[in-house]
């Protein structure tokens, strides 16, 4: 069917296990293929001609960016074999179609977790004009099964995120999920987010990619590291907070979980200096993580554009003895339960803008702490965070949340939500 065919060696893709790693390199060959319809295709990736039985589907492309995404798109369809029909510079038409392929496995660290065999490729070239044949991709989950992870993300997501979070919330809620219905396989045969969702076992690839499923749809942006620990490959999660980056080991801290029987946190947003005393990566792969963690660092300490005049970075001096709080993490004096807070800005504020949407509460759980009233101070501006009825839970840590919607007399808002976090006798 080709002439001057050239044949590209196959790479092969092994999952990266907590322990092992598996491989094995196939012999390059067609594979029987189903007819693929454009249901499944992007819109502008569509195939020049369908052939009947097991012949692939072929596709246009008139650049190498074009040879990318069609690559992708097969790889995201989980499609084993495919044609790439190009008309375009053909000069170094070898360079370009590895480079094409390279950039599609490594588009989403996602996906690219989920291949075990990236294809070669073979190719029948004239001037100006190219027919490409990639004939054996494999992958560790199959189209419907992707499906089923995409659904079950939307569902856990639903279910344990909601819209007053804060990041680390988020974080910590989505770390907590993956260390209750997650177990390490020590088989070693599921190496997916679809066996983690589906079977509750998987490897380190298992745990890395549902966690970065469940971060990218929490709204958290996030990486998957590849790296060294115990001088096994392995792989985890580096998340941003704050505009901050941290490293975060699901893994090894569901092992230690299970050892020590109690939800372990040792491997939790950790610096590049702390994660690298058991773990070895390439930092320059990555951006650096040089912040030491605070729970629920502050977004901002200033009302209307201008710093409040009794904060400092991180704190802000509330009026009476001993009630300067620190906001960048938990308070470290234990407050009464029956606890009034008095917040003092700088310009007086508009309290028809203080409402259940702009000014509330919430517990270390994420819940919105029920029964706690905001109320107009002895001066305009000055607001009485006033406690429920029965006091704040004892033992239990909250944080009040003043945010933008919050404006002065002359319509000027908080340039960030004001952040304060407390904890109760």
């Amino acid at each position: 069917m080709y002439t001057k065919a050239v044949k590209d060696g196959l790479i092969e893709y092994s999952p990266l296990e907590y322990g092992l790693i598996k491989g094995v390199i196939m012999k390059n060959r067609l594979l029987a293929y189903m007819l693929i319809t454009a249901l499944f295709l992007l819109s502008t990736l569509t195939p020049v001609q369908a052939f009947a039985g097991s012949e692939p589907v072929v596709y246009a492309a008139a650049s190498a960016a074009d040879m990318e995404n069609i690559i992708f798109t097969a790889i995201k369809n989980r499609e084993e074999a495919f044609k790439i029909s190009y008309d375009g510079n053909t000069d170094d038409i070898m360079n370009e179609i590895k480079q094409a392929r390279s950039r599609a496995v490594q588009r989403d660290p996602y996906e690219e977790g989920c291949i075990s065999l990236v294809s070669g490729f073979s190719v029948s070239s004239s001037s100006g004009h190219a027919d490409i044949f990639f004939d054996s991709f494999k992958y560790h989950t199959t189209k419907e099964q992707e499906l089923f992870v995409d659904r079950k993300v939307q569902e856990i997501t639903a279910s344990i995120i909601n819209f007053r979070m804060s990041d680390y919330q988020k974080e910590k809620a989505i770390h907590d999920y993956i260390l209750q219905n997650v177990s390490y396989d020590n088989t070693l045969s599921g190496y997916t987010a679809y066996s983690a969702l589906y079977n509750g076992l998987t490897v380190c690839n298992g745990y890395v990619q549902l966690a970065y499923r469940l971060f990218n749809a929490a709204g958290i942006e996030n990486m998957i590291v590849k790296g060294i620990y115990d001088s096994r490959d392995h792989e985890w999660n580096l998340v941003k907070l704050d505009n901050n980056w941290y490293h975060l080991d699901c893994t090894l801290d569901d092992s230690a979980s299970a050892t020590g029987q109690m939800q372990s946190y040792k491997y939790f947003n950790l610096t590049d200096s702390k994660i690298r005393i058991t773990h070895e990566f390439d930092s320059g792969n990555y951006p650096p993580a040089v912040t030491e963690f605070k729970p629920d660092k502050t977004e901002v300490t200033s009302y209307a554009g201008t710093a409040i005049p009794s904060a400092t970075t991180g704190a802000i001096q509330l009026p009476g003895p001993e009630e300067t709080v620190e906001i960048n993490s938990f308070a470290r004096v234990l407050q009464p339960s029956d606890k009034v807070w008095t917040l003092k800005f700088n310009q007086a504020i508009d309290f028809r803008t203080v409402n259940d949407l702009t000014a509330f509460v919430v517990d270390s759980s994420g819940n919105v702490a029920k029964g706690v009233t905001f109320k107009k101070g002895p001066q305009g501006n000055i607001l009485l965070v006033q406690p429920p009825a029965a006091g704040y839970e004892s033992g239990k840590s909250y944080c009040i949340y003043i945010l933008k919607g919050v404006v002065s007399g002359k319509t000027k808002g908080l340039e960030k939500a004001l952040k304060i976090l407390f904890t109760i006798k």
